[in-house]
């Protein structure tokens, strides 16, 4: 556990340090995500498809630190391509209306939130806000 939180406190420092070009830019994601919306969303439901959405905003600390300790790590991109998971951000840091009335969905106006959906489920499951490899293993 002492070596999660270490882990966790160094992501805020790195995510404090990085610009926000740098994790806001369409052309860096290296074609690991979908940039989310409700029709995108709705299709993969529609066709059967897995996915895990990624609510985030440059701005949030939280959503940095969780980006750079678990969504962005090599297990858990190879897991999500290995498993046919879509890996969907919303990237509410302009605070986009669409995204705003998708939160709200889960109870939620604002963002980390991190949700889970595959064909078995009759309802998306929502993760915790504070994430590890761990914790999305046990609940995908």
């Amino acid at each position: 556990m002492k070596q999660s939180q270490e882990d966790y406190q160094q992501a805020i420092q790195q995510a404090l340090k990085s610009s926000q070009l740098e994790r806001t830019d369409p052309k860096l994601n290296n074609n690991n995500y979908v940039l989310w919306n409700q029709a995108i969303e709705d299709e993969l439901i529609s066709n059967n498809k897995s996915y895990f959405i990624n609510y985030t905003a440059a701005w949030c600390i939280t959503c940095q630190a969780n980006e750079k300790i678990a969504l962005s790590s090599q297990k858990i991109q190879n897991y999500f391509k290995s498993q046919d998971i879509t890996y969907l951000k919303a990237d509410w840091t302009n605070k986009s209306p669409e995204i705003l009335e998708s939160l709200k969905k889960y109870g939620r106006t604002g963002v980390p939130l991190y949700i889970y959906w595959e064909p078995s489920m009759s309802e998306p499951r929502v993760l915790p806000a504070i994430l590890t490899e761990k914790i999305i293993f046990d609940y995908l």
